[in-house]
């Protein structure tokens, strides 16, 4: 059986920005793979603060921000689908939690009510 491409991407990585604005734009992202279906990912973008005035949409977001931990990990086409599993949820989570974020999360479909 293959193993999760999304969760292997996501373990190790290293997060990029320089402003605080850009930051937000990352924790947005984060969230948003947390709570959208993936038709909604699909359709969301974001600033570019790269080029000012242009937006991007989610996986670039991720690719501009985000440094895998070896050379050539990229997300492939199960990426959305794999969103929706338990491992990549919790990889998000610790993500947005050493970005300094409160979690308050819909963990796994049901809200939690407390946070993680």
């Amino acid at each position: 059986m293959k193993g999760n491409n999304t969760v292997l991407f996501f373990t190790g990585i290293e997060i990029q920005y320089e402003t605080e604005e850009q930051k937000e734009i990352i924790i947005q992202v984060l969230r948003d793979m947390l709570t959208l279906g993936e038709e909604e990912l699909k359709k969301q973008e974001y600033p570019d603060y790269f080029r000012k005035g242009e937006k991007i949409k989610l996986r670039q977001v991720i690719y501009n921000h985000f440094v895998p931990d070896e050379a050539g990990k990229r997300l492939d086409e199960n990426f959305y689908k794999e969103l929706r599993t338990k491992e990549v949820r919790e990889c998000i989570i610790n993500i947005l939690q050493k970005l300094g974020e409160e979690i308050e999360t819909f963990r796994f479909g049901t809200k939690s009510g407390s946070p993680i």
